[in-house]
């Protein structure tokens, strides 16, 4: 998310795909947004998380950052995360963090550990369209009105 969130850049969305196996819970990504956040000068809040397929967090600059070297976020943005969970409507008994096949360290797959993976980022996805969809659509309707009302969108 770094490059994203350079100053120069009007990012107002971020549509954020983990696709890694380990996303059991949010301590990965709570931890290395942690990181991010300090070293970019942003406050983390979770704006709903009422859809596990699609996590929405606002980023908004705090004016601070942990790194001398870099200017502070000016420009928040949402991000709507959806991480690679585990789906019952594809297979109730795939948990891609505890598969022996979906570990990070493999790298041979069978065709049909493939298929499943597959089939579970697309049933993912489909969960979690709408919400994306609502905040693509909301944001676009703040920064609408805001250009029609001569204000600055955030």
């Amino acid at each position: 998310m770094y490059p994203i969130s350079h100053p120069s850049r009007k990012i107002d969305v971020v549509i954020g795909f983990d696709c890694s196996s380990n996303a059991v819970d949010h301590k990965n990504f709570d931890i290395s947004q942690d990181k991010f956040c300090a070293r970019r000068g942003f406050n983390r809040i979770m704006r709903d998380e009422t859809n596990k397929y699609c996590e929405v967090l606002d980023y908004i600059p705090n004016g601070k950052t942990d790194d001398e070297r870099l200017t502070p976020a000016q420009k928040q943005f949402v991000l709507c995360l959806l991480q690679y969970l585990p789906n019952d409507k594809v297979d109730p008994t795939f948990e891609p963090a505890t598969a022996d096949f979906a570990t990070l360290n493999k790298f041979s797959y069978s065709t049909e550990n493939v298929d499943l993976m597959i089939k579970l980022a697309k049933q993912n996805w489909k969960d979690g369209e709408e919400k994306v969809k609502e905040i693509v659509i909301d944001t676009w309707k703040k920064k609408k009105d805001a250009r029609l009302n001569g204000t600055v969108f955030p």
